[in-house]
């Protein structure tokens, strides 16, 4: 073999090592970047999946919140429903006293004011025969505006015993006692 040919031979024998080199390289970049790819994208999906799971978590959380706070106003909303027939119901009563029970509260009333003889008494209409026929020593007159209750005006200070005004006075203080009451054993 001559010497051209050996060369020749060499050259393509280091080329061919070199091609098999270069390769071999492209195969190994090759995989370390298709494993580096494989290991971003498996942690992109870890990624994804956490905050899907925090987004789903953080969902039921507003849901049962939500469902929490629908159940406690539909609660109050029941609760305010039975106060308004509860004191619906007073003022019913109030108003449909018998003669005898508001006579005797309109004396002891009066009994415990120092009104005078200038004073004036303003009760219902429908009470002002009954309450004149008691002779109070008061001017008697109807209070057209009233349906329960009477009213004393002494002319210096007028004392407001409308029942109905008293129990929309007092509806705060008595709420409580009155669900307590409504509601004993029912909690």
């Amino acid at each position: 073999m001559s010497t051209i040919e050996k060369i020749t031979e060499k050259i393509l024998s280091e080329a061919a090592e070199q091609a098999e080199a270069l390769v071999k390289e492209a195969k190994d970049e090759t995989s370390h970047q298709l494993l580096a790819h494989r290991k971003e994208s498996q942690a992109e999906q870890e990624r994804e999946f956490s905050r899907a799971e925090r987004a789903a978590t953080a969902m039921g959380e507003r849901l049962v919140s939500g469902a929490m706070l629908e159940s406690r106003d539909m609660q109050l909303k029941a609760r305010q429903e039975l106060l308004d027939r509860a004191f619906e119901a007073a003022g019913a009563s109030l108003r449909d006293l018998s003669e005898d029970d508001y006579a005797q509260f309109l004396q002891k009333t009066l009994g415990r004011l120092d009104c005078g003889p200038e004073a004036v008494l303003l009760v219902p209409p429908v009470r002002l025969e009954k309450v004149r026929q008691m002779h109070l020593g008061v001017k008697v007159e109807a209070g057209e505006d009233l349906e329960s209750g009477f009213v004393v005006d002494t002319g210096p200070a007028r004392f407001n015993f409308d029942f109905s005004e008293l129990l929309d006075f007092r509806r705060s203080e008595l709420e409580k006692d009155v669900l307590s009451v409504l509601l004993e054993g029912k909690e």
